[in-house]
């Protein structure tokens, strides 16, 4: 520790023996009665007694007298920088005992500094001297931990994210791909089963043409030879369905755009339709308040899809069916509601009807057939006549109500 070269009050003088004399005094000295180190031992001896004598000069002597406050900052700074510290701080030298402040402070040194952990002794080894401390306060300690952990901290935290964010998008890539698995193998049965219905109808219409009771009795091949039109009509239509949906993925589907009046088309599938509801004891009613409006569509496009919703509000439909077909124009837009009491749709089911591939559960009903295009095909194709398609209403066990809007190319009376 830095401590002043002159003792002014000095009362004991240590002996004034030397180094050299000392070497004389032992060399002269007989042989066997020093051991190894005895010299070192002396001379331990003479620099304690040298210490004790310093201190008794200096036990009144205050602190500030005994430390030179301009060097011990210069230590100080020396110290810091060497370690790579470059901040600002604090001092003061405060008595052990008490921490009490002594007049070695820096200016902007305050009490409740004391309790910083960096704190050193200043005369450890003295043997009467009052014990005093040097305690060491920084004040942007916090900021400098801060800064330089920031840019550790900054990438274990990016990095982290990272992981999460990668965790979250393979998870949701393994769900995806286990929903379109499910998906594939639930279509390729549905489809299996579809096709292979009709096929096994057709197998036994050959073999009863074939039959030689039936062979030769016209009035009884017609019958089946129609039994056989109609299945093959049925799996051709199957084989068309999934056809378009491979164009509309592909971009390829091209629409034939012409001036058509809405309700005359729409009329169309409602007579279509109407059949298959009589032959359940339905009605289907139709009341067409567009008064001939007239949209640029593709004509069997849009055939297809007012069929495709009237076949879904009979096969949806437990009971008799209840369908009721309404025409409005609402501004510039045709609207076109279906509308039956059929089993309905809960709020989730309502949020994936347009989904492809997707069908609504229909508890143990197990007669309603088809692929889950239907809905996803009238989508894309009202969406490629600038319209749109939606759920107006449906409650679970009272039917659904969807609604159709197409864009007007012109009024009766511009005609």
């Amino acid at each position: 520790m830095i401590v002043r070269d002159s003792f002014p009050d000095i009362d004991i003088q240590p002996p004034d023996i030397n180094e050299k004399e000392l070497d004389s005094l032992l060399v002269h000295l007989p042989p066997v009665r020093w051991i190894d180190g005895s010299k070192k031992r002396v001379k331990g001896i003479m620099n304690v007694f040298n210490q004790m004598v310093i201190e008794a000069s200096n036990e009144n002597l205050p602190i500030e007298k005994r430390l030179d406050e301009r060097l011990l900052r210069d230590e100080m700074l020396k110290f810091f920088a060497n370690k790579g510290i470059d901040l600002p701080f604090e001092y003061a030298v405060v008595q052990a005992e008490n921490d009490s402040l002594s007049p070695v402070h820096s200016t902007g040194f305050q009490k409740e500094f004391t309790l910083t952990p960096f704190k050193v002794s200043l005369f450890p080894n003295n043997f009467n001297l009052k014990l005093y401390n040097l305690i060491v306060y920084f004040p942007g300690r916090k900021a400098f931990i801060y800064k330089s952990f920031g840019w550790l901290m900054f990438s274990s935290v990016l990095f982290t994210l990272i992981i999460i964010l990668a965790f979250a998008l393979t998870v949701n890539l393994l769900l995806k791909q286990k929903k379109l698995a499910d998906i594939k193998s639930d279509f390729i049965n549905n489809l299996t089963h579809e096709l292979k219905t009709p096929i096994a109808t057709i197998s036994v219409a050959i073999d009863s043409i074939e039959n030689p009771k039936v062979i030769g009795h016209p009035d009884k091949i017609l019958p089946i030879t129609n039994i056989i039109r109609q299945e093959n009509k049925r799996m051709n239509d199957h084989v068309e369905q999934v056809l378009k949906m491979a164009l509309l993925d592909n971009g390829k589907l091209s629409l034939v755009k012409e001036l058509l009046d809405i309700e005359s088309l729409l009329q169309r599938a409602v007579e279509a339709v109407s059949l298959q509801v009589a032959q359940r004891g339905g009605h289907l009613l139709s009341d067409m308040k567009a008064c001939g409006q007239l949209v640029e569509g593709d004509e069997m496009h849009l055939y297809n899809v007012f069929l495709n919703l009237l076949d879904n509000a009979n096969k949806y439909s437990p009971h008799a069916p209840e369908i009721r077909v309404e025409t409005s124009l609402k501004g510039e837009m045709v609207c076109i509601a279906v509308q039956d009491k059929g089993i309905g749709m809960s709020k989730e089911a309502q949020k994936k009807i347009f989904e492809r591939f997707y069908r609504i559960p229909t508890g143990n009903i197990h007669n309603v057939k088809g692929f889950g295009l239907g809905l996803s095909y009238a989508k894309a194709i009202i969406e490629a006549h600038s319209g749109t398609i939606e759920v107006a209403q449906s409650e679970p066990g009272r039917g659904s109500c969807l609604e159709v809007k197409l864009p007007v190319i012109s009024h009766p009376e511009q005609l």
